[in-house]
């Protein structure tokens, strides 16, 4: 396929502005609500924590780092901030979102992009894809894509909602395809190319209540109800994924939970066939 010529909107490059647009796969109107409550949710918190362990203990601190479906930039403005050595760069498909990136990193590289075509190939050291491929039906061709962009032995480390007895309307609302098993992810990531080095469940202690909330709450799904909880509950909360996180650091490979995170390296010299 013709590669459609780059153009650019307000300072961003496009380099699928025939997406850039619409909202396949998210509503871009949930920037604003993110952008204005991520920050002090528990689950946004306690991820960019686990998020930023695994980096700074299995991927390099210098180098070139690229984060796919970057959002309002929270995970983005941890890395700059915790990890100054890297050279960091961020896309998202929703130019919306990019708008927020930039007020949180004034100073990053951003630009839109369609992780269905990457054009890079051999970049970056280091890919970060946190709570994006649910969101994309050609899921196994997104992650041949992103092998082909990273340098012989760079990482890629992700994180996606687990299991489908959770599904419901809050994955409606998030426009996910899909919520995956271990097995799963691990298979798709070794059809990409990629040697598993850790995965692990996250939200661990929260999975009954997880449950319980998605089994009562089927018909009257409230997507800001997550951000109302009283602060006493949201610090509980995030305290009891602290204490996940701890166990991760020992070692331990945490059986089930709302999320998965994966740690995996491209094998060098190795850059799957196209679709």
């Amino acid at each position: 396929m013709k590669q459609k010529k780059i153009t650019s909107w307000k300072g961003f490059k496009l380099y699928a502005p025939d997406v850039a647009f619409e909202n396949e796969g998210f509503d871009p109107r949930s920037f604003e609500l993110l952008y204005a409550k991520e920050g002090k949710n528990f689950w946004f918190r306690a991820r960019n924590d686990i998020i930023e362990w695994f980096l700074k203990r299995y991927t390099a601190r210098t180098g070139d780092y690229f984060e796919i479906g970057c959002g309002t930039g929270f995970v983005l403005e941890m890395v700059r901030r915790s990890i100054p050595g890297l050279h960091c760069s961020a896309s998202d498909i929703h130019v919306e979102g990019l708008i927020r990136a930039q007020d949180r990193n004034p100073d990053a590289i951003l630009f839109q992009l369609d992780a269905r075509r990457i054009p890079f190939r051999e970049r970056f050291d280091t890919i970060g894809m946190y709570d994006v491929l649910e969101h994309i039906e050609e899921d196994l061709n997104v992650l041949k894509e992103v092998c082909k962009a990273l340098k012989p032995g760079g990482s890629l480390l992700l994180t996606v909602p687990q299991h489908m007895f959770l599904w419901g309307p809050a994955d409606v609302f998030a426009y996910h395809k899909r919520r995956y098993t271990r097995k799963e992810l691990v298979h798709k990531i070794e059809q990409a190319g990629f040697q598993v080095q850790r995965v692990s469940s996250f939200v661990t202690f929260l999975l009954p209540l997880m449950f319980l909330s998605r089994f009562t709450n089927r018909k009257r799904y409230d997507p800001e109800a997550e951000f109302r909880l009283p602060a006493l509950v949201n610090q509980l909360f995030y305290l009891m994924m602290r204490f996940e996180r701890a166990l991760i650091i020992m070692g331990l490979s945490l059986p089930a939970g709302g999320s998965l995170i994966l740690l995996a390296q491209k094998k060098q010299e190795f850059n799957p066939p196209s679709p």
